[in-house]
């Protein structure tokens, strides 16, 4: 029997890390090749620069024929309970071929996933846990239902996923959002070099949730779909290569009632956003836009050109009381995104301005 024993185990060069504390392991034999095994302890698990603390263990297995049985192993912290049960084949490289199911409670992986109080719900757990090294191979499903991940509203969502010691696989996302949209997605990244690709889809995906989740301070409402595929290196932003196709209809003001529709196409690459074109049309408008954005400081460098046929309702996106007539623009859009500034040509046409009494 050991009571109160330490072990611990790292991966040089992967980042990962284990270390169990307080460690009691009850051992008895009943032949040369049969005993029974209990386990219990405390483990801390490091994930590069994160760690997670405070996650209780317990197992019981079997020994028969040359391998483990797993009956039972359980991680759990606070809230969250992972159960283990299945194959371990010891050796120079032992192999495990383990089933898993459980539930992981969001707020509590808040140091992993860089969220914090951001992201609350249940992450439903299943799949199988296999290989011959650590960390070892998870492959399987995860399901979120009524959830909040990074601020966006989740109503169900559900991925199947590889996590391999060199990567993380996603094969297929499926989720409903807040505001009634649904997205896909799909992608891979490489732990060792932090270089990552993948592709998104949205449908009728509500914008003003989704700014918020990913801090983007933009007062928009209304509903995106499109598609979005790229490829980068950790955050480098030189690295990144991006294509995007988005529409947007029923775009107004946090605080205003009229509405338009957009389109955006554009690629990134070397750090600047190429905008191909760009349309936002309401009722009684039209402009057009293209040019470019640097993703690093927000600087932009437009030209543009539109035409609005009735002041009186086709202003976007507030209204203004009592302005009449036709308006016609070209010119540019320099500045920055959140201190744009505009510089060029406007014609009036049989304006007219109309006093409050």
């Amino acid at each position: 029997m050991v009571d109160g024993g330490v072990v611990h185990y790292a991966r040089p060069g992967s980042g990962f890390a284990v270390e169990i504390e307080g460690l009691r392991v009850a051992l008895e034999w009943q032949a040369s090749d049969q005993a029974t095994a209990t386990v219990v302890g405390e483990s801390r698990l490091r994930l590069g620069d994160r760690n997670l603390e405070g996650i209780r263990l317990g197992a019981s297995a079997k020994l028969a024929g040359g391998r483990w049985e797993v009956t039972r192993l359980e991680l759990t912290r606070a809230r969250s309970a992972l159960a283990l049960q299945g194959v371990v084949i010891p050796g120079e490289t032992p192999r495990a071929d383990l089933s898993a199911t459980g539930t992981l409670m969001l707020e509590e992986l808040g140091k992993v996933l860089s969220s914090g109080e951001d992201s609350k719900g249940a992450l439903r757990v299943s799949g199988r846990i296999l290989g011959d090294r650590l960390p070892p191979t998870f492959e399987g499903t995860l399901t979120l239902a009524d959830a909040i991940v990074r601020r966006l509203p989740v109503m169900r969502a559900q991925a199947s996923l590889s996590i391999r010691p060199d990567k993380i696989e996603l094969i297929e996302l499926h989720g409903q959002v807040g505001g009634g949209g649904t997205l896909s997605a799909s992608g891979i990244y490489e732990f060792g070099n932090a270089r990552y690709e993948g592709r998104m889809t949205l449908e009728e995906v509500s914008l003003e949730p989704a700014f918020r989740a990913i801090g983007w301070p933009w007062p928009l409402a209304g509903k995106v779909t499109g598609s979005v595929e790229g490829s980068g290196q950790a955050r480098e932003v030189q690295a990144l290569s991006l294509r995007l196709d988005l529409s947007a209809r029923g775009l107004r003001a946090k605080d205003g009632t009229r509405e338009a529709d957009a389109r955006l196409s554009g690629k990134a690459e070397g750090g600047i956003l190429k905008i191909q074109r760009v349309t936002l049309g309401g009722r009684d408008g039209q402009a057009f836009a293209r040019g470019s954005l640097n993703l690093s400081t927000e600087a932009l460098a437009l030209s543009v050109s539109g035409r609005i046929s009735d002041l009186a309702h086709g202003l976007w996106p507030w209204a203004v009381e009592g302005v009449a007539g036709q308006l016609s623009f070209a010119g540019t859009i320099v500045g920055t995104l959140k201190a744009p500034a505009f510089s060029g040509r406007v014609r009036g046409q049989a304006l007219s301005v109309k006093a409050r009494d």
